[in-house]
C-alpha cells in the first residue's frame, strides 16, 4: 500500500466543515485612482508603502504562490492577492466594521474562515524582454532632489513581449525598473550635479495581471492563509502604466500643496528606499534578488492598498447602498466559519485501485487461513501417555532389522514404536485417540541384548491373539537402525 500511496494521485490537505455562515464583504476591488489621488492623504500614502513594499510578497496575510499562467523558470514569480480576512466587511452597516467587530465567541468556535468566490488578482513578474527600451521623457522620472537623494524609477507598457524565449502573444505587461543615487554622490550632495547613474537601471521587472475569483480559508487565529480551495478562469486585466508613474509622483514629490506630515513621510520614504538600495549596491553587490523584490513589492502595494482606501472612502463619505464611492458588487460574498481537519485526498482511481488490491489481499489471506483450518496436521497435542507422546514425535519412524546367519542384514517386517505409531494415525492424537488404538492389543516391555553385549529395553505391542514368544523381533540378534 506504500507503493500505491508513492505512485497514486494521493495529497494531504485541509477539509473544511462549515459552522456558521455570514454575508460580507471581501476581495480586491480595481484600484480606483480617483479616491487615491483625491481623497488619501499624500503621508498616508507613503507610509502604507513604506511599511509594505519590503515584505509584502511574503506576507502570508495577504499573498500566497500561485502556479505561473504565462511565465516560467527561475526567474519567473507568481503570487495571487486574496484581499486579505482583515479587508472583509460586515454587509449590515457601513464599511466600517469587520470581522473582527463580531462577538469574540463566533469566531472561536471555528479553526478557519473561508471567503467564498471573492474577487483577487495573480500577479506574474518576469525579466524584461531584451528589446525593449523604456522613453526616458515619457516612462521615466527622477525624484528626491527635495533632500539631496536621487531615486530614478521608469514604468512603461507594451502590448506584447517576449518571456523565457517564447511570446506571451497580444496582453498588456508593465516594465517597471529604478536605479538609485550611487553612494559617492549622495554623501557629496551631487546626485543631481552627476546624471550618469539615471543612464541604466540597476532593477527592472514585467508584470502581468490577472483578476480570478477564488475561495480561500484563513487561520481564524493569526488570519494568515491557509490554502486556496477554488480558483476561476483567469482573466487578462489591463495595466495604466500612466496612473502607475502617477502614484510613484505622489509618494516620491511632496507637491506644492503639501503639508508638514506629507514631506516628512515623502522624505522618510526616499530615505528608506535610497538606503536599501545603496546597501545591496554598496555592501552586497551579488545580491540582486532582494532589491527586485522591494521593486516588485512596490508595485504590488497600491493594489492591496486601493481597496483599503475605497473602503476607508466608503464608511467615512459615502455608503455602499448608493453609488457614491460604491464598491463593486462582486465583492458582495459570504465568509463560513468551519473547523478544519488534515486528511488524505485521493483521486478516484486511487480508490478504486487501493480497495481491489486490498480486497485480493483479504481474498489470498483468508484462503490461507482456511486451507490451514482444513489440514489434519495442526498444533502437537499432547495427551496423559508421555510414552507415546515421545515416541510418536521424537523418533525416527524405521522398521526392525535382523541379521542372517552369515551376518547379513534383512527387514523382519516388524516396526519399531515411533513407526507403529504413526501408521496407526497416533502421530498426533490426544489421550481418547490413544486409548481406542490400544485397547485390543498386547504392551510388554522386554529386554534385549545387542551385538555389543548392552542391554535395552523394548517396548512391545501386538495384536489380540499373537504369542509374543513367537515375534521373530524379540530375537536376541535384533537391532534397532
Amino acid at each position: 500500500m506504500q507503493i500505491l500511496t508513492c505512485i497514486g494521485d494521493v495529497t494531504f490537505q485541509n477539509v473544511y466543515k462549515p459552522i456558521d455562515t455570514l454575508p460580507v464583504i471581501a476581495g480586491l476591488a480595481p484600484i480606483n485612482y480617483t479616491i487615491l489621488f483625491s481623497h488619501i492623504p499624500k503621508a498616508v500614502a507613503c507610509l502604507y508603502l513604506s511599511n509594505y513594499a519590503n515584505g509584502f510578497l511574503g506576507a502570508s496575510n495577504f499573498v500566497i504562490g500561485m502556479t505561473p499562467i504565462t511565465c516560467s523558470g527561475l526567474n519567473c514569480t507568481s503570487v495571487f492577492l486574496p484581499g486579505g480576512l482583515l479587508l472583509a466587511r460586515r454587509t449590515d452597516e457601513t464599511l466600517n466594521g469587520t470581522l473582527l467587530n463580531l462577538n469574540a465567541s463566533l469566531l472561536n468556535t471555528g479553526q478557519a474562515i473561508l471567503l467564498d468566490n471573492a474577487p483577487g488578482y495573480q500577479l506574474e513578474f518576469f525579466p524584461v524582454d531584451d528589446g525593449f527600451s523604456f522613453n526616458a521623457d515619457t516612462d521615466c522620472g527622477t525624484y528626491g532632489q527635495s533632500r539631496g537623494d536621487g531615486l530614478h524609477v521608469c514604468f512603461g507598457s507594451n502590448n506584447s513581449t517576449l518571456v523565457v524565449g517564447k511570446p506571451i502573444g497580444f496582453q498588456s505587461a508593465d516594465f517597471t525598473g529604478w536605479s538609485v543615487c550611487p553612494s559617492n554622490l549622495y554623501n557629496a550632495g551631487r546626485c543631481f550635479n552627476d546624471m550618469d547613474w539615471t543612464l541604466t537601471l540597476q532593477q527592472t521587472t514585467s508584470m502581468l495581471l490577472y483578476k480570478r475569483y477564488a475561495t480561500v480559508a484563513y487561520d481564524s487565529r493569526n488570519l494568515s492563509i491557509l490554502s486556496v480551495e477554488s480558483l476561476s478562469t483567469p482573466e487578462l486585466a489591463p495595466i495604466d502604466a500612466d496612473a502607475v508613474r502617477e502614484i510613484a509622483t505622489v509618494v516620491f514629490m511632496p507637491g506644492p500643496n503639501a503639508t508638514s506630515d506629507d514631506t516628512e513621510m515623502v522624505n522618510s520614504l526616499l530615505f528608506g528606499m535610497g538606503f536599501a538600495l545603496r546597501l545591496y549596491e554598496d555592501n552586497f553587490p551579488n545580491d540582486q534578488l532582494l532589491p527586485l523584490v522591494l521593486l516588485q513589492g512596490f508595485i504590488s502595494v497600491p493594489f492591496q492598498f486601493s481597496t483599503t482606501a475605497w473602503q476607508w472612502v466608503n464608511a467615512t463619505q459615502g455608503s455602499n447602498e448608493s453609488t457614491l464611492y460604491a464598491l463593486p458588487a462582486d465583492l458582495e460574498t459570504t465568509a463560513t466559519i468551519s473547523d478544519v481537519t488534515y486528511r488524505a485526498i485521493a483521486s478516484k482511481w486511487t480508490i478504486c485501485v487501493f480497495i481491489t488490491l486490498t480486497g485480493l489481499l483479504l481474498i489470498w489471506c483468508n484462503s490461507i487461513f482456511l486451507w490451514i483450518l482444513r489440514q489434519k496436521t495442526a498444533i502437537p497435542n499432547s495427551s496423559s501417555f508421555v510414552e507415546v507422546d515421545i515416541g510418536s514425535k521424537s523418533a525416527y519412524p524405521s522398521e526392525v532389522i535382523g541379521l542372517r546367519e552369515d551376518g547379513t542384514s534383512q527387514q523382519l517386517g516388524y516396526q519399531d514404536w515411533a513407526h507403529m505409531l504413526r501408521t496407526a494415525g497416533l502421530g498426533n492424537s490426544e489421550s481418547r485417540a490413544i486409548i481406542h488404538m490400544v485397547k485390543d492389543r498386547k504392551i510388554r516391555v522386554v529386554a534385549l541384548k545387542s551385538d555389543a553385549e548392552s542391554n535395552f529395553l523394548v517396548l512391545v505391542a501386538a495384536k489380540e491373539g499373537e504369542d509374543f514368544e513367537e515375534l521373530p523381533m524379540l530375537d536376541r540378534t535384533a537391532r534397532y537402525v
